[in-house]
């Protein structure tokens, strides 16, 4: 009788560090789907701040035309 209640608390709690290692990976899979849309976003902004850049840096060493 010991045995068979120490057998179901060892399944039970198999079951319980299963779903735990689950709820585990979806949490870390989505948190790593976040992370990498908002270094995604980052490096939009990033990259349009150098295109920015680059433009402003352009203009400032093509000559002004005379007749503006």
């Amino acid at each position: 009788m010991i045995s068979s209640i120490v057998g179901s608390l060892d399944i039970n709690l198999t079951q319980q560090a299963i779903e735990i290692g689950i709820a585990a990976v979806i949490l870390e899979f989505n948190l790593s789907i976040r992370i990498s849309r908002i270094n995604k976003w980052r490096m939009g902004c990033y990259n349009k701040l150098v295109f920015f850049l680059l433009i402003k840096k352009r203009r400032e060493k093509l000559p002004l035309p005379i007749d503006m």
